[in-house]
């Protein structure tokens, strides 16, 4: 996935958003729980069919905030190489939780790429076009970046 686009519209607002490196990684996991509540991946049941657009605009808010950790790094990546999927959206949540922990311990632009290696395959878990997450990243606003805070 080509990354220039999105981190140059979102690097435009970087100065309005949540402040300090612990509070962004924090507001990331919250995110990440968000979504994995919304797909009730966790439990034992047949899923209950949340509403796509809810799904996207939380995988969206995931994406902005795993972009606006690399800006506090100065990391900048091009483009990204998808890792592969996991067998089932329980496991990629758990490898997500695993990444963070990962880059908190050491908060290496390896880590990073791989944060976010592992977060794009979960778009298209949740059966996401890139086209249609690009589409959702295009239409971020002021407004949604301070409801993030």
């Amino acid at each position: 996935m080509n990354l220039s686009e999105p981190y140059e519209m979102q690097f435009a607002n970087s100065d309005i958003f949540i402040q300090g490196k612990t509070e962004k990684i924090l507001a990331l996991q919250v995110k990440i729980a968000e979504l994995v509540k919304a797909t009730n991946c966790f439990k034992n049941c047949p899923s209950v069919d949340c509403e796509r657009k809810t799904l996207l605009a939380i995988y969206k808010d995931c994406l902005t905030l795993t972009f606006y950790i690399g800006f506090d790094y100065k990391y900048s990546l091009d483009e990204i190489k998808a890792a592969a999927e996991a067998s089932n959206l329980s496991s990629q949540f758990e490898t997500l939780y695993v990444d963070i922990n990962d880059f908190v311990v050491c908060s290496s632009l390896d880590h990073y790429t791989t944060l976010l290696e592992d977060f794009i395959p979960l778009g298209t878990a949740l059966k996401f076009t890139e086209m249609e997450i690009r589409d959702a990243y295009s239409q971020i606003n002021i407004n949604e970046l301070h409801m993030l805070k």
